[in-house]
């Protein structure tokens, strides 16, 4: 998933994530949703609900992260971090 992050076009996904990850930018930069983009999600095995869910979460995100922009939330120090130090291992 760290991938993921850098740039998900050499991220190892499936076709079914390629197509919800091309979706939901296509809605974070406010592209107008058209037929294609339903025939690309059920080509992937998506339904129009699946296109629901991927861009209710995706506008959720947006907002959220706009609102942390405008009160001038910061991160914890712990969040820059995460996934970059490896975890212990429990001697469970």
């Amino acid at each position: 998933m760290f991938q993921l992050a850098i740039n998900w076009k050499s991220a190892d996904l499936t076709a079914r994530e390629k197509a919800i990850v091309e979706f939901a930018l296509d809605i974070c930069n406010c592209q107008y949703v058209t037929q294609e983009h339903f025939d690309k999600l059920e080509a992937a095995g998506l339904s129009k609900e699946d296109a629901w869910e991927i861009g209710t979460i995706t506008a959720f995100f947006a907002m959220s992260n706009r609102l942390a922009f405008l009160s001038g939330m910061r991160p914890n120090e712990e969040f820059y971090t995460i996934g970059r130090i490896p975890k212990k291992k429990s001697n469970l």
